[in-house]
């Protein structure tokens, strides 16, 4: 066979391997993990609006929009200036939790429209790893969720 073709039928194995790792081991356990965050969100959330709501100038609301967000996703919005708004999805195609953030801080103010990324990675032994944009380890799930969270309280 050609160098070509061989290098070819590889890059399609390759391929064809790692869509099939991901039906069978990552997108289970990339769901697992989904669904731990947003219950540590969901109580992180309950816990900030309970203590830190005068510091913040406001309730963070879950899911208060007009559409409803999809299985793996969740929205967390702060109307009280300065305004911030989460979406939080699970992208299984990217294997990565992506947070799209809208900013706005005053009400003359523009919104500043910003994505990040969780990057999650499954090794050949052992539980799915969370890194942060700059490839830290997030070790638990609670610092996941104050990753995310950090934005509420960032500038109050």
């Amino acid at each position: 066979m050609s160098d070509w073709i061989h290098a070819l039928k590889e890059q399609h194995d390759a391929e064809r391997n790692r869509r099939e790792y991901h039906m069978t081991s990552f997108g289970p356990a990339a769901q697992r993990i989904w669904e731990a965050l947003v219950f540590q969100i969901r109580n992180d959330v309950a816990k900030l609006n309970k203590e830190f709501v005068p510091i913040m100038k406001g309730e963070i609301k879950i899911n208060n929009r007009e559409l409803i967000p999809g299985d793996y996703e969740i929205d967390l919005d702060k109307l009280a200036f300065p305004a911030i708004r989460l979406t939080v999805q699970l992208d299984t195609r990217a294997e990565s939790i992506r947070i799209e953030e809208t900013r706005k801080e005053t009400p003359e103010a523009n919104y500043v429209k910003t994505t990040d990324r969780l990057q999650l990675h499954l090794p050949e032994s052992g539980p799915i790893k969370i890194k942060d944009r700059d490839g830290r380890v997030l070790e638990e799930i609670e610092q996941a969720s104050e990753y995310i969270l950090r934005r509420f309280v960032a500038h109050a």
